[in-house]
Formats: C-alpha cells, sequence, structure tokens
C-alpha cells in the first residue's frame, strides 16, 4: 500500500508542516520508506492532477491524502470521485468542518495523524463511502451555499480592497457597506427533498422564493458560520440541506453581527431536510453567487445533486 501526501505548502505554518517530517521518519525507522511518497503544490488546483494520476497508477492500493484547506481537499475529491482510490484528509489552513468532524473538534494536523496512526507508520484507519454533491458540473465534498453568505462575501472583499491595508476596521466598514448594497437579492429554488419518520421515507418538492436568505448543502454538517446544523457527519445517506430565512433586511441586519462572530443561534428560522436534487435560479434575472467548497462560482442558474457513495474516505477507526 501507498501512502502519497498532497501538501499544500501556502496553507498551514511551518509547525504544521513540520508533521510530514515527522510521519516520513517514522516511515523509515520502520523500513517502510517506499510506501511513503510526498507532493508539494504550491497552488490547491495542482492537487487535480496529481490525485488523478496517482489513482490511475495504484489504484485502491494506495491512499491519497490531501494535505491542505477545504480548496485542496475540494480538488483531489474531484480527482477521486467514482474511483477505488481512497481519500484521506490532514488539515491544513481551512477546511471548512470536514476535519473537525473526522478528528474532533479542535483537532489540528498532529491529532488527525496520531489517530490513522501515521506518526507510528501503522495506518489504522478505516474506509467508508460518502455521498458527493455536485453542482456546477463540480463535485463537492463539504458544501455549496448561496444567497446571504456568497453575496456579503463577495461584496466585502471587493469594498475592502478599496479601503485602506490595516486594521481590522477596514474589514468591519467593508462588512457593514456589503449588508447595506443587499437590500435586494433573491433566487429562486426548486427541490426535491425527503423525510424519514418511523422508518417511512417521504419525498416532496420545495417550491419558493429566497429572499435575504443563506442556503447551504452540506455533507458534513456544518451549514455555514451562522447557521450551524444537525449532526450529520458524513451520513449514510443524503446530503443534508439548511435554508436560514430571515424575514427582512432589517432581520439580516440583525443577525450580522453575530454572522460575523459565528456565534449567532437563529436556529428557529432554520429549516432541514435530506436533499435529492434541485434547482436555483435568480429571480430577477441577475447572476448570483455560490460559495462551492468555499470557491466562488457566479452564474445565472445552478443545479444540485446528489451521488450517492461516490468517495471512498478514510476515517479513524474511532469516528
Amino acid at each position: 500500500m501507498k501512502y502519497i501526501f498532497i501538501i499544500n505548502i501556502s496553507e498551514g505554518s511551518e509547525e504544521e508542516h513540520a508533521v510530514f517530517q515527522d510521519i516520513e521518519n517514522a516511515f523509515i525507522e520502520n523500513s517502510r520508506s517506499d510506501s511513503f511518497i510526498t507532493e508539494y503544490i504550491t497552488e490547491k488546483k495542482s492537487a487535480r492532477a496529481l490525485a488523478k494520476g496517482y489513482s490511475e497508477k495504484y489504484g485502491a492500493d494506495c491512499i491519497i491524502f490531501a494535505c491542505g484547506g477545504i480548496g485542496t481537499v475540494h480538488e483531489a475529491a474531484n480527482a477521486l470521485a467514482h474511483t477505488d482510490t481512497p481519500l484521506g484528509v490532514l488539515p491544513l489552513g481551512k477546511t471548512g468542518d470536514i476535519a473537525a468532524k473526522l478528528y474532533g473538534a479542535k483537532s489540528g494536523i498532529y491529532s488527525a495523524a496520531e489517530q490513522l496512526g501515521l506518526l507510528e507508520a501503522s495506518p489504522k484507519m478505516k474506509i467508508r463511502r460518502i455521498d458527493l454533491g455536485k453542482c456546477c458540473e463540480e463535485y463537492f465534498i463539504s458544501s455549496v451555499s448561496l444567497g446571504f453568505d456568497s453575496t456579503v462575501r463577495r461584496r466585502s472583499e471587493k469594498i475592502t480592497k478599496k479601503l485602506p491595508k490595516a486594521a481590522p476596521l477596514s474589514e468591519k466598514l467593508a462588512f457593514a457597506a456589503s449588508l447595506a448594497g443587499n437590500k435586494k437579492y433573491s433566487v429562486y429554488a426548486n427541490f426535491l427533498v425527503s423525510h424519514t419518520a418511523n422508518g417511512i421515507t417521504r419525498h416532496y418538492p420545495l417550491t419558493k422564493t429566497l429572499e435575504h436568505t443563506l442556503i447551504a448543502v452540506t455533507n458534513s454538517g456544518w451549514c455555514g458560520r451562522f447557521c450551524p446544523a444537525p449532526n450529520a457527519v458524513l451520513n449514510d445517506g443524503l446530503l443534508e440541506m439548511a435554508v436560514a430565512e430571515p424575514c427582512n433586511f432589517a432581520e439580516v441586519c440583525a443577525a450580522a453581527p453575530m454572522y460575523r462572530k459565528g456565534v449567532a443561534d437563529i436556529s428557529g428560522k432554520v429549516r432541514y431536510y435530506s436533499v435529492i436534487k434541485g434547482e436555483f435560479t435568480s429571480s430577477d434575472g441577475e447572476p448570483f453567487t455560490i460559495l462551492l467548497d468555499g470557491r466562488e462560482t457566479v452564474t445565472e442558474k445552478a443545479e444540485i445533486s446528489v451521488e450517492s457513495k461516490a468517495l471512498k474516505l478514510c476515517t479513524s477507526m474511532f469516528s
């Protein structure tokens, strides 16, 4: 078995990167150096080509670890979807909630490597197949979101570039300005969702115009920074969808300070469903922004589908 580490050196700290030397030393000390392969990248998109190449070469006889943020994990997951090659995740930088769900809320890369047995060159992990979502011809492993979250982020970053780079005040000013420009924003959602109770699953449509709304479809129970979803970690069924529905712009503004801190509780305005497929269009004909595993895509129409058991994912023996 080959253990292949695709390491994004532009993410994470030097201290975090030191774990790979510890892993390599462990493999050398256990006379398994031929099982350990490292590839260093500086751009997350490079992870896709590397993962694809090694998957084609070794198939099920290798495990490919995406070592970086959620963008790096996203690229590797797209390369390994519908293959026999498992994907492992070692967190560097921001990995959404995938790493937290796999290894614990406060676990870093050392904890993840230890749980997987990599620091002893004696990997102990289980492999399970998980669903992947698909949107705009891309798979997503963590989440896809649109509405309030993506619109405010896009506008905030655009305004930040025009402000003096110094202090956190610039970021706060940009955030406030982006809210002020969010008085008209809506999308039309047409989803087929499901609900299971007493062992019976019912499918039904969800069709409505969503104004000033955050909607997220997730594979890990993470539905945006101010919209915590139930613990649906790497579920064996359909992906979860959360729709947060502030009723009007004033309520969006009221939620914004808590959203900024990541501690808001607007659970009374959040609805959860299991997703089968869906479609978004802009109700006013304007393009809208989607965050696909944290990556921005601007589109006039977005179709989302679920592909069951599309990816082999490594988890610790205790997850």
